[in-house]
């Protein structure tokens, strides 16, 4: 699958508001993004590596150029095929976990098998495979930062994803949770085959990525690869 791209961004532009108000959050970005890489995306607040993300994920749509996923271009979507394309292909993680407070971390990982109408049956299974199997029936207030951000993983990886999409998934963590964090999407990435990419501003997580791309005022300004055999020899970025 090395030679594989899920993404392809070609001249993509995302502005906000209009005439002289006008912001440009993306500037005429091009991207090739393979198949099961593990991308960090770096940047300071601003840069725009939180508006590609929304526009990977179908959240955002671009003002011009085009986006596509497995050929089929998101930019032509409407609401409903977008609301589909994020239920069955895309897994998120927040910096901010954005868990259900009044339901335990099994029912927060068993909603999102019902809205993905995946077997309920794997919420167990998932909170197993982040280490908190016994911590099942507990509340979202009665976790650590570090457990709610390995319930929002299994939250997000129960439907098997073919891409996870993380915005500053330790930002709110210590150092220490922040790397077993990492530690596990790094396995979701080798074990599932998932696509994981994730924006931060710490450039500390390029070590893990196959693929770091820096980003400043909207466009991306240099990328770097990292030894992986699986790693095609040039970067499309």
């Amino acid at each position: 699958m090395k030679n594989v791209n899920i993404y392809s961004l070609k001249n993509v532009t995302k502005r906000y508001g209009e005439n002289e108000n006008a912001v440009t959050a993306l500037d005429n970005v091009s991207a090739d993004i393979r198949k099961g890489a593990f991308i960090v995306i770096l940047g300071a607040s601003g840069s725009g590596k939180s508006t590609l993300l929304n526009i990977l994920g179908g959240i955002d749509q671009c003002t011009s150029g085009k986006v596509l996923f497995e050929k089929q271009d998101l930019s032509r979507y409407g609401g409903k095929r977008l609301t589909a394309f994020r239920k069955e292909k895309i897994g998120f993680v927040f910096q901010h976990y954005n868990l259900i407070a009044n339901l335990t971390a099994l029912e927060n990982v068993e909603f999102a098998c019902e809205i993905s109408k995946v077997d309920r049956g794997r919420a167990k299974d998932m909170l197993g495979r982040v280490g908190l199997s016994h911590r099942g029936d507990h509340y979202p207030s009665e976790l650590s930062g570090g457990e709610q951000q390995r319930v929002s993983i299994a939250r997000a990886i129960v439907k098997n994803p073919t891409v996870l999409l993380c915005d500053e998934p330790t930002g709110a963590l210590d150092v220490k949770t922040g790397v077993a964090v990492l530690g596990i999407l790094k396995t979701i990435n080798k074990e599932d085959g998932a696509t994981v990419v994730t924006v931060t501003h710490n450039a500390d997580i390029c070590r893990i990525a196959d693929v770091t791309v820096s980003m400043r005022d909207g466009r991306i300004i240099e990328q770097k690869q990292r030894g992986n055999p699986n790693m095609p020899d040039e970067i499309d970025w």
